[in-house]
């Protein structure tokens, strides 16, 4: 059909190569993002006190996820030379990896090896995979798990033995150990249209299969029962919040009655298309082209779009909604693009579609083209200089993917399956920039790790220091990089704080952000603190840097 070919043996060497150096290379030299410095101040508790069926943070028990993701970090960090980001994000990018496999392999089955590796393409140089895949939580280890699992049935469902159906639940068990139980949810709800169709399932009803899936629960349900039975009552909290009970409100209380994390019912409608970038415009279109039975009906086109939907719509009726959990979808939409690729059924549809992304990021480059008239701006906005290799490399990309567009659009404007090819070049260019240079810019102007080194100093000169916060709760981020004594005491009220001052023993450490400052005792008032979070010129001045006071006796002495 004319078709070019991607399954030669040199473009696969070339996406592993890439995928490799997108994931992995410069992975820990960034800060923490997001929620990392819970899994790095965890991690670093289990080490300190050898209890690893207890996740603290603060020596305060940390349920809030399960443990395996905890033991992958600590694992990682045996590998790397010790705990810390690069320890922390291994873990997830190692599943990126598996997750990259797992929809390449499916693709294969389910159309071609031309579509599995054009799906690969298409996941790998998606802005949201990519930057899921270099962060240090467990959703991309829950993203792993279920294309994973999906894959599995796919390749074995034909074949009933015992071994195929424990494999398949073993998987399951481990993402839900690393996540949560969607992990098992999304599998099943998207393998069940296929065991539905000619009534596949019933191939599937016999002794052996429940055995199996009795045999993955029982590992599934292992470390809670372990936790349970070692740590007995924790922190004056009922032994159940530690174990099943945990489990049926992180799972199951919060789909139907959420206490957290109650998003916009249009949530995901936003989350896709940005996860999806710079493919949004070809996914969207591809949504369209399924309107055509002749689109749709294609050999199992229409399975992934029962799974896409299925999904979807398991998300979008929790009432708990936050834009990355619904990242388990992402690898039936690369599936279902390179699916419409493929096909062509509209070429007019997949050249606009194609069009639309190759503009998209157009616009992104010509941005960066642009910047050395923006530099002096941003600059005075800041405050300060910028770093000279920024500017370069920012303006470097910018020529490199004008003229990547250029060149390669002008060579295969005509012939529409190329196009896909300018769509990856320009995306990979764009994308290494940013995680290998662009984001540490960012990293340059985050104040609370750089406040928290500083006070690793303290902590070595006096090794039993007293520390405590005043009115919130310590951050791991906080925590890990000053290496303070612990538990650093939670102090709600100005009398609670002022005993603290006023009893020994001493050196005593006292935090506190800058908007309480009128709250604080005279004592502390009335001094300069010792050390203060950076404020820059250009933030808003809300009161959210801290403060710190050393305090090496009574004050009245």
């Amino acid at each position: 059909m004319g078709r070019y070919s991607l399954n030669r043996n040199k473009d696969r060497i070339f996406f592993w190569v890439a995928a490799i150096l997108l994931l992995f290379f410069r992975l820990g030299d960034s800060g923490p993002w997001q929620s990392e410095d819970r899994w790095l101040e965890v991690g670093r508790e289990m080490l300190a006190s050898g209890k690893f069926f207890k996740p603290t943070i603060n020596l305060t028990s940390y349920f809030d996820k399960p443990l395996l993701s905890y033991w992958l970090e600590l694992l990682a960090a045996q590998l790397s030379g010790g705990l810390g980001t690069l320890a922390m994000r291994l873990p997830s990018a190692i599943s990126a990896l598996i997750a990259l496999w797992s929809t390449i392999a499916l693709g294969e089955k389910l159309w071609s090896k031309d579509s599995g590796v054009i799906a690969g393409w298409i996941l790998l140089t998606s802005f949201g995979f990519l930057q899921w895949g270099r962060l240090g939580e467990a959703d991309m280890e829950n993203l792993a798990a279920t294309i994973v699992a999906v894959c599995w049935y796919w390749r074995q469902r034909d074949r009933q033995h015992f071994g195929n159906y424990l494999t398949f639940y073993l998987i399951i068990a481990i993402g839900a150990q690393c996540k949560g139980l969607t992990a098992a949810a999304v599998p099943l709800i998207v393998i069940l249209p296929d065991l539905l169709k000619d009534k596949r399932w019933k191939e599937h009803l016999h002794i052996t299969h429940a055995f199996a899936a009795m045999i993955a629960a029982s590992v599934y349900a292992l470390p809670f029962n372990i936790a349970t039975a070692v740590n007995g009552n924790l922190d004056n909290i009922a032994i159940e919040q530690h174990g099943w009970d945990l489990v049926i409100r992180e799972n199951i209380v919060r789909y139907f009655a959420p206490f957290d994390h109650t998003g916009s019912i249009s949530t995901y409608f936003i989350a896709i298309p940005q996860f999806l970038f710079p493919w949004s415009f070809v996914f969207i279109t591809a949504l369209i082209a399924a309107r055509s039975k002749k689109f749709r009906d294609t050999q199992n086109t229409g399975w992934v779009l029962w799974a896409l939907g299925l999904i979807f719509l398991f998300f979008t009726l929790s009432g708990s909604r936050r834009n990355y959990y619904i990242l388990p979808i992402l690898p039936y939409c690369a599936l279902i693009s390179a699916r419409f690729l493929q096909e062509q059924s509209d070429k007019a549809l997949h050249k606009w579609a194609c069009y639309l992304s190759i503009a998209s990021l157009a616009t992104i480059a010509t941005l960066q083209l642009i910047t050395p008239l923006l530099w002096p701006h941003i600059e005075q906005s800041l405050g300060q200089q910028l770093p000279l290799d920024l500017k370069i490399i920012t303006f470097a990309v910018g020529i490199a993917c004008i003229f990547s567009l250029s060149v390669i659009f002008d060579r295969y404007r005509n012939r529409p399956h190329l196009l896909t090819l300018t769509i990856i070049s320009c995306a990979l260019i764009l994308w290494s920039a940013f995680f290998f240079r662009q984001q540490f810019a960012i990293d340059d102007f985050r104040t609370e790790m750089p406040f928290a080194l500083s006070l690793k100093p303290l902590t070595e000169q006096h090794p039993t220091i007293n520390a405590a916060i005043y009115r919130e709760k310590a951050s791991g981020r906080l925590l890990f990089y000053s290496e303070l004594p612990l538990p650093v005491q939670l102090l709600n009220t100005s009398e609670q704080l002022q005993q603290f001052i006023d009893t020994p023993p001493y050196p005593k450490l006292v935090l506190a952000y800058k908007k309480y400052s009128n709250e604080l005792p005279t004592a502390l008032r009335n001094r300069q603190p010792e050390l203060s979070e950076t404020q820059f010129s250009w933030e808003n001045n809300n009161g959210d840097k801290m403060l710190a006071w050393l305090i090496s006796a009574h004050p009245n002495n």
